[in-house]
């Protein structure tokens, strides 16, 4: 199939997938290994996204725009109102090349008569270098909030 006769079919987009282990992120304050209610800062989770197919004619490349959207609680343990945390998109059909998976940036401010938001990030863009004979459909995109080791073990341990 030609590349324009790919882009009229640019419905049939890859699969969009929120990997349960990194669906969520209690981020607790530096104080050892306590993670009890009275050491979490916030807790944030990947609750939906909306996801768009598109064709760069700039760069000649098919891509997927995604919008993630995300709940936002303070805990106890906050001092301030101000929220930063990380979440990627990946392919896996990819790895371990470097642009497999892509990190992007939350920074916000609670509001203050709130201490929990629905929040709805930019888009962004990732590209995807559909292979000869391949369509964009036939690969999988995942979304995610990056964890470190700790974090991923304690969603593990308690998302059973």
């Amino acid at each position: 199939m030609g590349a324009e006769a790919e882009r009229k079919n640019m419905h049939i987009c890859p699969s969009v997938l929120i990997e349960r282990d990194t669906s969520a992120r209690a981020v607790f304050k530096q104080n050892g290994n306590v993670k009890d209610a009275s050491a979490k800062m916030f807790d944030v989770s990947l609750v939906g996204y909306d996801a768009d197919c598109v064709y760069n004619t700039k760069k000649q490349q098919y891509g997927i725009s995604v919008r993630p959207v995300f709940d936002i609680e303070l805990g106890s343990a906050q001092k301030d109102r101000d929220v930063s945390f990380d979440y990627f998109v990946a392919m896996p059909q990819y790895y371990p090349a470097k642009d497999a998976k892509q990190l992007f940036s939350v920074n916000t401010k609670m509001p203050k008569n709130s201490d929990k938001i629905h929040y709805r990030d930019n888009d962004v863009y990732v590209g995807i270098p559909v292979e000869e004979g391949k369509k964009i459909s036939d690969y999988e995109v995942y979304i995610g909030l990056q964890l470190d080791k700790d974090e991923l073990e304690y969603n593990r341990k308690n998302n059973q």
